[in-house]
């Protein structure tokens, strides 16, 4: 009984861990599905630009890739609710401090 007892708060830990590390998806919708993100400037030579666009993302334990992605959603959506079709990042930012973020700074254009 008592080796049962002492795995208890191991077990627990981990459960509590799982449930923190998971990240809701985030829903792309068709518009933001047609913006494409570039960091060459020569992809968007021809296009009109728009305006600026940001986004961010973070978690505890969260990766560098991880997030990024979730940021260029995010950053995808808000360019595509301007109008835009094309954003080229200008910044890319991971801190791991206090917690894991990334901030992403662009331009969007069309």
């Amino acid at each position: 009984m008592k080796n049962h007892l002492s795995r208890l708060p191991f077990c627990f830990a981990i459960a509590l861990f799982s449930a923190c590390a998971s990240t809701p998806e985030i829903a792309t919708d068709p518009k933001s599905a047609k913006v494409f993100v570039t960091r060459n400037p020569d992809d968007v030579k021809g296009r009109t630009r728009i305006g600026d666009v940001s986004a961010s993302a973070e978690k505890l334990f969260g990766t560098p890739e991880n997030l990024r992605k979730q940021a260029t959603l995010k950053i995808q959506h808000e360019a595509a609710s301007k109008g835009a079709t094309a954003v080229l990042i200008q910044k890319d930012d991971f801190q791991s401090t206090p917690i894991n973020n990334i901030n992403l700074l662009g331009v969007a254009y069309k």
